[in-house]
């Protein structure tokens, strides 16, 4: 201890220079006195009492930055969102103004679409899970979970389109409904996520 001429916090004891830990930030370091029960006697006289001894211990402070998991994961996931959103308004506008004869495969187009944004969703949730490896279940997995259900949901309607054409059928009528309630529903489906992770566990 005495080859330390500062252990103060912010001079971070014990720490190699310029360490880097990807996701958080390094605030300082510490030593101190932690009383632990001890179950042994290091092989000496068993007549003194181990059983309560203050142990030296290292501390080191981090605190999380969240502004590199927004880049990496929340932002691909919101431009998925907005994309979705695009091929979902462009088959509405495309249902107003033609019949279905003109492009007897535009849902079939929306589906190749709608699946290539699944793998690009997965990669990225591959990516989370590769990066942070955990048993537990992380908050923006549920957002992922949301979007994963939005796009078979999706992929369903478009499969739906292309079996009823006719004018006037069911999917239809309701296409203009989803595009209205498509942004209400997203965000009130994170919010309500976001209620029963925080306050419920």
């Amino acid at each position: 201890m005495g080859s330390y001429e500062d252990l103060s916090r912010k001079t971070k004891p014990g720490l190699r220079p310029n360490l880097f830990i990807s996701g958080y930030s390094i605030l300082g370091t510490y030593f101190s006195l932690l009383n632990q029960d001890l179950t042994t006697n290091f092989g000496l006289d068993s007549s003194q009492d181990f059983t309560s001894r203050n142990m030296l211990t290292w501390n080191i402070e981090v605190s999380r930055n969240i502004s590199g998991g927004l880049i990496r994961y929340f932002l691909p996931m919101l431009v998925i969102i907005c994309i979705l959103f695009s091929v979902l308004a462009l088959i509405v506008n495309w249902n107003k103004r033609n019949s279905q004869s003109d492009d007897p495969y535009i849902a079939y187009k929306s589906i190749a679409i709608y699946t290539a944004l699944i793998f690009a969703l997965i990669i990225i949730h591959s990516g989370l899970r590769t990066h942070h490896d955990s048993d537990e279940i992380f908050f923006i997995e549920f957002l992922f979970f949301i979007n994963y259900f939005t796009l078979v949901l999706l992929v369903f309607y478009s499969w739906i389109l292309q079996m009823f054409p006719q004018e006037g059928s069911f999917p239809r009528k309701i296409s203009p409904i989803l595009l209205i309630m498509f942004w209400p529903l997203q965000f009130g489906a994170w919010f309500i996520m976001t209620y029963l992770v925080f306050f419920f566990n």
